[in-house]
């Protein structure tokens, strides 16, 4: 029976049976457009410090897999565009990094960023650039099938990782 209100054969075959089966949904989905601004999305409830701390380090630890991903395929002949999902994911990753480290998020949750993040917000937040930014350039050479020019900003990216470990994380 669920085939039959999903198929779309039935509709180029000139069937109307479907559709008139397919009417309420649509009229529901027509009536509910309509009604838009009746409904609202509830926001989700505040992250507790602890939830954030572990998303954040489920963040980097997920980018640092990736980035361990690619150091290891280059070698082996991989070419900027077999890389391509991976610098694309870790690029979005790379964009979030900000918004993980709000006041509150200090200690807890076995974290590893030091209170510097927060006594030198100005000084993380260029760091944090520029580690978005190397990973905007790796997106970009990837895009572009950019073997060699890929294979240098990954090493320019690790390296934009590691000025930022150096100063703001412990080891």
């Amino acid at each position: 029976m669920w085939a039959s209100y999903h198929d779309p054969q039935q509709y180029v075959e000139g069937s109307s049976e479907g559709v008139f089966r397919m009417k309420p949904v649509v009229l529901l989905l027509a009536g509910l457009m309509m009604a838009g601004p009746v409904f609202t999305v509830m926001p989700a409830a505040a992250a507790t410090p602890g939830e954030i701390i572990a998303a954040r380090q489920a963040n980097q630890k997920r980018v640092g897999d990736l980035m361990d991903s690619i150091q290891k395929a280059l070698p082996s002949g991989a070419t900027a565009a077999s890389q391509l999902a991976a610098a694309k994911e870790i690029d979005e990753r790379a964009h979030l990094i900000k918004g993980y480290f709000p006041p509150g998020t200090e200690t807890g949750g076995n974290t590893k960023a030091l209170p510097a993040i927060w006594a030198d917000r100005a000084g993380f937040n260029k760091a944090a650039d520029n580690y978005t930014a190397a990973f905007d350039k790796l997106l970009a050479l990837a895009q572009a099938g950019d073997t060699a020019g890929f294979t240098a900003q990954f090493a320019a990216a690790g390296a934009a990782c590691g000025a930022c470990h150096r100063t703001y994380r412990t080891r």
